[in-house]
């Protein structure tokens, strides 16, 4: 498996119709042969991987912003396979001291904690997560806005995107349900990421 560059040709606009290949891939199966989530800092300088096989996170560094031709691996990973046996997908806040986790093992998002902002190796599990099983007992996707006040989840089950609310920034111990969704269901039957 490859992580495959694209170059969005209208920055402004987001058009997808507007996105073309780079011929630019980087390969993670030293680490893991299964990869199932993506994150990169606001720079573009740093790369996570979730990896299925040996549920862990990887951590990568490009010597040219958001350029993949120069990533190279960290040596640096953090197993998350003590909170959940199939974890699918990651989600960092804008700081890099938060790392977000979903899985569908046990149905929810696991936090955990930076000491040092996007350093891999300082991670530690926060003992707080959040179910999200009420909604869809096969989770996919993770999603925060920019101030970690709103969370967006998407799962198989029901093939719908669910809301919730943090009334503490980044605290999954303070997330509710909104009683808010969006069904993606005639789009797609398996949507994977939101």
């Amino acid at each position: 498996p490859t992580i495959e560059g694209f170059e969005v040709l209208e920055w402004a606009s987001w058009a997808v119709s507007s996105i073309s290949y780079d011929n630019v891939n980087f390969s993670v199966t030293s680490q893991d042969n299964t990869p199932l989530g993506l994150f990169f800092d606001a720079t573009g300088t740093k790369m996570y991987v979730l990896g299925g096989a040996n549920k862990m996170v990887y951590q990568y560094s490009l010597s040219q912003a958001w350029n993949l031709s120069t990533a190279s691996y960290d040596n640096v990973n953090f197993s998350i396979a003590s909170q959940d046996t199939s974890p699918l997908d990651i989600f960092f806040n804008s700081t890099g001291t938060k790392m977000y986790i979903i899985g569908d093992g046990n149905g929810r998002v696991y936090q955990y904690s930076l000491s040092q902002a996007w350093n891999l190796s300082t991670a530690t599990y926060d003992n707080v997560n959040f179910s999200v099983a009420s909604q869809d007992v096969a989770p996919q996707g993770v999603f925060f806005n920019s101030t970690g006040t709103k969370m967006y989840v998407i799962g198989t089950t029901s093939d719908i995107v669910y809301q919730y609310s943090l009334s503490q920034a980044w605290n999954l111990s303070t997330a509710t349900y909104d009683n808010v969704n969006f069904s993606v269901a005639s789009q797609d039957v398996a949507p994977q990421g939101v």
